[in-house]
């Protein structure tokens, strides 16, 4: 499929994109929080977002919104956080890492 489209992208002058598509339809793209995936439906966990919806266009929204800021300062970290986040929050507390989950 990738390179299918790399080909129709070069014949036609389309900019193709990739993308890392992980956790993509489990990203809320209102509010870029985690939810609740369950086959097609999708529910946003965030109490002042609460979108629910197809998993499938929400996953679309996000992959869309990556693919029109990958190539900006920060790149696809503007969707979450980056490692160096992760590793700070770590070190910060003997205990963080057994009340992180890694997902």
């Amino acid at each position: 499929m990738r390179q299918f489209l790399t080909y129709k992208g070069v014949k036609f002058g389309v900019d193709v994109r990739l993308v890392d598509p992980r956790y993509t339809s489990k990203t809320c793209h209102c509010c870029k929080v985690i939810g609740n995936r369950q086959g097609k439906r999708f529910e946003c966990l965030n109490e002042r977002c609460g979108w629910i919806g197809d998993a499938d266009v929400n996953g679309a929204k996000n992959i869309a919104t990556l693919g029109l800021i990958v190539n900006l300062p920060g790149g696809s970290e503007i969707m979450s956080c980056s490692l160096q986040e992760v590793v700070l929050r770590a070190t910060e507390s003997p205990h963080s890492m057994q009340s992180m989950s890694v997902g």
